[in-house]
């Protein structure tokens, strides 16, 4: 259904991947059914999930030893930001959109001009700056 937000996992929008099938996609987000929705998501769009994780040393961890295209990362991790986290990305040179609910106004220099997506957003929302940002990526051996 169209508008339908995250929240609302019944009605899942067709498949038409557009270059989004097959790449890994690191889930990093702390509340299990968030994580769960948007895990879905991305299954629908033809990703590949790599965890969830939902702590700032599980997300350290995957950035360091798991293998993935991009990731998905929630700026506020049990009360703790994940900006060291989205350091390790960027040194790496690793593609990630941040989710947040506080909007553009949390984030200060470097990461302000970073890809964010505010929550709650729609299957649609996230497929559109998933295709933005990822779409170029590729599938990494």
């Amino acid at each position: 259904m169209k508008g339908t937000r995250w929240m609302m996992i019944g009605d899942r929008v067709a498949s038409n991947l557009s270059g989004l099938e097959g790449l890994r996609i690191l889930l990093v987000e702390d509340m299990a059914v968030v994580a769960e929705a948007i895990a879905g998501m991305l299954r629908d769009f033809g990703c590949k999930v790599v965890g969830p994780v939902s702590t700032l040393d599980e997300a350290a961890h995957a950035v360091r030893e798991k293998e993935f295209d991009g990731v998905l990362l929630d700026l506020n991790l049990h009360g703790e930001m994940a900006f060291g986290v989205a350091d390790g990305l960027i040194s790496r040179g690793v593609p990630f959109i941040f989710l947040t609910g506080y909007g553009r106004t949390a984030f200060e220099r470097p990461y302000d001009e970073q890809a964010m997506i505010e929550k709650p957003f729609t299957q649609e929302e996230l497929k559109a700056i998933m295709v933005r940002v990822f779409g170029g990526v590729g599938v990494s051996g």
